[in-house]
């Protein structure tokens, strides 16, 4: 079979596409965006630490949310164009593998920047709190990453749930932040809506990972010589369960089958996902992508 007839070969001109997708949503935004921006702060001593120890608050620069927003779509455009150019052939390998590692290199920035313009949006602008928060909002990445590299399909689950605990943590920050503790005025209702769903939709990759890697590993498809294969059941509940309608092949024949489907170039294919982050106008100004 040769590489023209594998499954893999229909993945490039996807990830091309994907590519000119994103560049074009990055331009968008440039063009069509206003100068909408908040400021990053700092905090300083300004005597010997104690309680009393004077504080002098100094605003270091002003984040323009157009170019975060842009840079956001520009980082998946590059991370396609990528795997579809220079890194194909490491792109074709690595997925032979059940794996994608420059999906997580790419997540782990362009997730980043979504955590932080949420943050920012509610009021966390602190320097140093932000840069915790991108801080763990990778590390969150790098356990997906080390879950997909290290076990095998069907196996643990360990760096998939250790993952799930970093990444818990920046959402519990910017909660706080929402619920405004002490405070006697609150942001308009909007915000919590907006809020909740940027958290669901932010957190449908976990589920989706969680439940592939449950099933068969890496959370790709396993293309066979009767078709692909999918190894994520009808539904999460069945998933998490251990139970679905489709019959999953026993762990043996599965790796033979693998083994198979490397000598004759055919491949993994990882899921696709896509994020659409939205900045919702605020009452003393705004910025939107679509």
């Amino acid at each position: 079979m040769t590489d023209r007839s594998s499954p893999l070969t229909r993945l490039r001109p996807y990830n091309f596409a994907a590519g000119c997708l994103h560049l074009t949503q990055a331009l968008t935004i440039v063009v069509l965006a206003n100068s909408f921006s908040l400021p990053i702060r700092a905090t300083y001593m300004t005597g010997p630490p104690g309680p009393n120890a004077g504080r002098q608050a100094v605003t270091l620069f002003s984040l323009g949310f157009v170019w975060a927003i842009a840079a956001f779509f520009a980082l998946s455009a590059l991370a396609h164009f990528t795997v579809a150019g220079p890194r194909w052939d490491s792109y074709k390998t690595q997925l032979l593998k059940s794996r994608n590692p420059y999906r997580w290199l790419e997540y782990s920035l362009s997730a980043s920047i979504m955590i932080v313009l949420i943050a920012m949006l509610l009021g966390i602008n602190d320097i140093a709190a932000l840069v915790a928060l991108v801080g763990v909002n990778a590390s969150m990445i790098g356990f997906g990453w080390m879950q997909e590299r290290y076990e095998t399909p069907g196996g643990g689950l360990g760096p998939f749930w250790i993952g799930c605990i970093a990444g818990i943590v920046p959402w519990i920050a910017i909660a706080v932040y929402l619920a405004g503790p002490g405070a006697n005025q609150h942001a308009p209702g909007f915000v919590y809506g907006v809020f909740f769903s940027l958290f669901v939709f932010f957190n449908c990759f976990a589920v989706t990972s969680g439940c592939s890697t449950r099933r068969s590993g890496g959370g790709a498809t396993t293309w066979s010589a009767r078709g692909p294969t999918s190894p994520c059941p009808s539904s999460p509940r069945a998933c998490w369960h251990g139970r679905s309608s489709l019959r999953p092949w026993p762990r043996a024949r599965l790796i033979d089958q693998r083994k198979r489907v490397e000598n004759r170039r055919s491949a993994l294919t990882p899921c696709a996902w896509s994020i659409i982050l939205r900045a919702t106008p605020t009452p003393s100004g705004s910025a939107t992508a679509s």
